[in-house]
């Protein structure tokens, strides 16, 4: 959601590459957005933070939270309530069936 993965990824190979730090003295945590809960899209998004870290693991993959966001697109993380009122748009999606 706060789209600084990519920063954080070539920060991090920045020091790995320079010995400030090993990647196995690590645990790198990073959260599965609410627009990916549907249970298809998780593994996609995974994939994507993952390539956007430029590691080849991660230590801990969690749910932002429980209550799924409409998909768009990748790049639309906030889509608008479809009547125009306030709030998001959301999807009926179980968080039980995301988690699994």
């Amino acid at each position: 959601m706060y789209q600084n993965e990519t920063e954080i990824g070539q920060t991090l190979i920045e020091l790995i590459n320079e010995g400030a730090v090993k990647r196995e003295d690590l645990f790198i945590t990073t959260k599965l957005w609410s627009t990916f809960n549907q249970p298809g899209r998780v593994e996609d998004a995974f994939m994507l933070s993952l390539k956007a870290l430029q590691l080849d693991y991660i230590d801990l993959y969690l749910m932002h939270g429980p209550a799924a966001i409409k998909y768009i697109d990748d790049k639309t993380l906030m889509p608008p309530a479809e009547d125009g009122g306030p709030g998001l748009a959301l999807e009926d999606v179980n968080y039980i069936d995301t988690w699994k």
